[in-house]
This record gives structure tokens, sequence and C-alpha cells, in this order.
């Protein structure tokens, strides 16, 4: 078959410390069989190698990560930027907590969590069914909420960084999140989420430009902007399903928010 070729290719090529090309076949791997889990396993197990000082020291460092994080950084300064929290009204609009207990979700991790207003309601209300952990590109974003455990539940990285990633998890939140990455790694991003996902996840994915982006930095936070079908297809490409998807429309009938339900 050719999944048990390309995963043969994979490890052969992990063992020879060929990393970035192991990481390319066992992706191909799950491209063909999303569920695959020797593939997954062995994601992780590079993530995990890529994470070791001795792998850092010799790294390339990405200029556009260490240049996103610096302005998100800044935008977190802002107490405007975090008044609006997009991820709980999209939680409420798909009865996020009903989807999630269908698939038995327990651990969550909620990808771009921002200033974790999601996470705070959910850890509220529901303290003893779900397990989460926030994932963010600065490690401002949070508010004085998680100040006591930010430490254990906030991991700083970048969503298109296979590095970053080291846990799978049952359900995956990610929300006013996809439009902000560069639309060359959309498809990482969301192969990477992929890959940390067990059973299903919930995106809400704005449709417009924004203007805080403008207001606070000069140039625009929004910098892939598409139409609902063009962000559904990039998610079957990464290997999701898509259960439910709808598009939640602003005061003049236009198209604001793609709200997508999705298993693996």
């Amino acid at each position: 078959m050719i999944t048990d070729d390309l995963l043969r290719k994979g490890t052969a090529q992990h063992s020879q410390g060929q990393l970035v090309e192991a990481t390319q076949s066992f992706r191909a791997v799950l491209r063909i069989n999303p569920t695959h889990q020797a593939a997954t396993r062995s994601l992780l197990s590079i993530a995990k190698q890529l994470r070791q000082p001795a792998s850092q020291s010799t790294a390339v460092v990405d200029q556009q990560i260490d240049q996103e994080r610096r302005k998100y950084e800044q935008v977190w300064q802002c107490d405007d930027y975090r008044r609006f929290s997009p991820g709980l009204q999209g939680a409420q609009l798909v009865d996020l907590i009903g989807y999630f207990r269908q698939h038995q979700v327990r651990t969550i991790l909620d990808a771009g969590c921002g200033s974790g207003q999601l996470m705070q309601q959910i850890m509220t209300e529901f303290p003893e069914e779900f397990d989460l952990h926030g994932f963010d590109i600065s490690a401002n974003c949070l508010d004085p909420f998680f100040d006591a455990i930010r430490d254990e539940i906030l991991t700083v990285g970048c969503l298109w960084n296979l590095a970053e990633f080291g846990e799978i998890y049952d359900g995956v939140i990610c929300t006013d999140v996809m439009e902000h990455i560069p639309t060359h790694q959309v498809p990482a991003c969301l192969e990477n989420l992929r890959q940390c996902t067990a059973k299903a996840a919930y995106f809400g994915i704005a449709l417009f430009p924004d203007g805080y982006g403008q207001k606070i930095l000069g140039e625009p936070l929004h910098l892939t902007v598409k139409e609902p079908q063009w962000w559904i297809s990039a998610i079957q490409r990464a290997g999701f399903t898509v259960t439910k998807a709808m598009v939640e429309n602003g005061p003049h009938a236009n198209p604001m928010w793609l709200h997508a339900l999705l298993t693996v």
C-alpha cells in the first residue's frame, strides 16, 4: 500500500536524522489516512526532538514568527482588544459543549486562546468535566483570571511550527485565529491542529477585514480573508471531516463568520 511505503520511508528518514523529509513523508500518510496512528505518533516524536535544546541551538530563527509574536505582544497591551471575545459567542451559537459531550471530549486545546475568556467560562461552569490548555503566540495574551496558573495552562508558540506541538487532545477549539495567519502558512497550521486532535474540533473563522490592526499598528491583523468554501476546502485537505458548517451574516446580510464543527 502507498501508506505503508510512505511510512517506511518516513521511518528511515527519521532514523537518519532527516527530520524535515520525515515530516513530509508522515504528513503525506495522514493526507491519505487522517487517522493513521503510527504516522501521528511519529510526527509528535519529531516535534519533541525539535524542542530539545540541542536542536534549538542549531535551528534557524524564523523571523516571521518573531515578527508575529512582537506584533501580538503589542496588540494585547490594548485593553479595547480584550473586550470582545468571538469565541464566547461562537461557542454558544453552535452549542459547543453539547457537541464535545456528544463526542466524549475531555481534554481540550484552545489554539490561539487569546485573552482566554472562553477557557475561563468552560473552566468556571464545567470544572470537573473538561481539562483545558491554551496555546498562543503571545505570552501576555491571557486575562488576569489566569495569573496564578499561567505557566501551567499556556503554551507560547506558533501554530505553523510543528516543533511547538507535543500533545494530542480530545478536542480543539480555534476561534478568531485562522484569519490572522499568513495565507501561505494556513495549510501547516491546519495540519498541525489536525494531528493533535483525537476526536472533534470547532473552528470559528472571520470572513471580513479587521479594523483593530490599522488602529493599533497601522497594518491589518486579518491576513487571510477568504470565502467560506475556501476555508472548508482547506480544512478538509488537512484531514478534518466537516460535520456542520454555517455562515453567520452581518446586519447587511454580508458573511461575517464561518462556524465549522469537525471530526477526525
